[in-house]
């Protein structure tokens, strides 16, 4: 991937995870509210986007001046399979919301920081 692409990737990127945590409140809103099915319809589309997320990390890594380890969810996305196997969505949206949101607010951080220090 050449540089000015990997830049190009970053900037959506960065425009991209603000949708991707706004998704885990809607997430939390529906199943907290038992609306089961409209959760489980934004539960697929945000893990589609956070496996692009990962994905446009990972290939951006050696420009990043903050790099972001993107395993560091791994732990998190395997509790949040299991309990999604489970049925239970009350405490799959917990964890969305209080483990998988701050680590995503955290690479947002470093994704805005890259930003602004390109320019």
């Amino acid at each position: 991937m050449d540089q000015q692409l990997k830049e190009e990737t970053l900037v959506s990127a960065c425009e991209y995870i603000k949708r991707i945590i706004q998704s885990i409140d809607l997430i939390y809103i529906n199943f907290q509210q038992s609306k089961d099915e409209e959760g489980i319809e934004i539960l697929g589309q945000f893990i589609e986007g956070l496996h692009w997320l990962e994905q446009a990390i990972t290939l951006t890594k050696d420009i990043q001046r903050n790099p972001i380890d993107t395993s560091e969810i791994n732990g998190i996305l395997n509790q949040i399979e299991g309990l999604f196997a489970a049925k239970d969505y009350f405490t799959m949206s917990d964890i969305l919301l209080y483990e998988l949101k701050p680590v995503l607010e955290i690479w947002n951080n470093k994704l805005d920081c890259e930003i602004g220090e390109s320019h």
